[in-house]
């Protein structure tokens, strides 16, 4: 641990976690320690933060039900076929979503700002694109992982580690301003087929095969989603792994 980041915590800090081997866990419950005793030191302006969310989760949510509007047409015609019109506005309706950071805005889990280091980021990504690729590897994977690690030291102000309290809705966010739309032709070209006109939206089934991947492409949106909800499992773990924790340990709280 630097001097630096090492002059972060308290004596008492440190002795609550000396007995943990693990150096990166130790590093991390280091910071929630921090987290958690400065909210304690200045509970008024921890108060005026949560009322400032609150307030903008309200809003939120009185736009979001202003927005809601539903498929006027039915999805089976009187002869029992598939409806086109209804597909065709059902479609619409979906390739107008609002983006993740806009419509989970009013979710605490997202919107509150946690230690996040930047190859956790990166890497979720990486992982995304890989699982979501119609090939083994996405044309051009390096290229755009390195691009977004180089932005993402100018998006975002990291410490020493290479971490810093982010929301998902955040991490959301800096991806789409990143990478979305942006002109990085590598990134874009995931969401084009290789061979023939890409779909605006496909439909898919579990009992449906395997497509021809030069037919197929990466949902560009879905791999953002995909990204945060990665990162929010890990955080998931680490809450359940605190909470076992101090159940099991209980002499050992401060």
């Amino acid at each position: 641990m630097s001097g630096t980041l090492h002059e972060l915590f308290t004596k008492e800090q440190k002795e609550y976690v000396d007995g943990i081997k693990d150096e990166d866990l130790r590093f991390h419950l280091l910071h929630q320690i921090r987290l958690r005793d400065n909210l304690r030191k200045d509970r008024d302006a921890f108060e005026k933060e949560n009322n400032r969310l609150l307030g903008m989760i309200r809003n939120q949510r009185e736009d979001i039900a202003d927005d809601i509007k539903f498929i006027s047409e039915p999805l089976l015609t009187e002869e029992g076929f598939l409806n086109i019109n209804a597909v065709n506005e059902l479609n619409n309706k979906i390739l107008n979503l609002p983006k993740t950071f806009e419509r989970l805005l009013y979710d605490s889990e997202w919107t509150r700002k946690r230690w996040t280091f930047k190859h956790d980021i990166v890497g979720a990504f990486a992982k995304f694109a890989i699982i979501q690729s119609p090939y083994n590897v996405p044309k051009g994977l390096e290229f755009v992982c390195n691009f977004l690690s180089l932005e993402l030291d100018k998006f975002v102000k990291w410490e020493n580690a290479g971490m810093t309290e982010l929301s998902l809705c955040d991490i959301n966010k800096i991806l789409y301003d990143i990478l979305y739309e942006k002109g990085i032709e590598p990134f874009d070209n995931w969401n084009k087929c290789e061979i023939g006109e890409t779909p605006d939206i496909v439909s898919a089934s579990r009992f449906d095969s395997r497509p021809n991947p030069d037919h197929d492409f990466i949902d560009l949106d879905a791999l953002l989603h995909n990204v945060c909800l990665d990162i929010r499992m890990e955080r998931r773990d680490f809450d359940t792994f605190n909470e076992n924790y101090e159940h099991e340990h209980p002499n050992e709280l401060l």
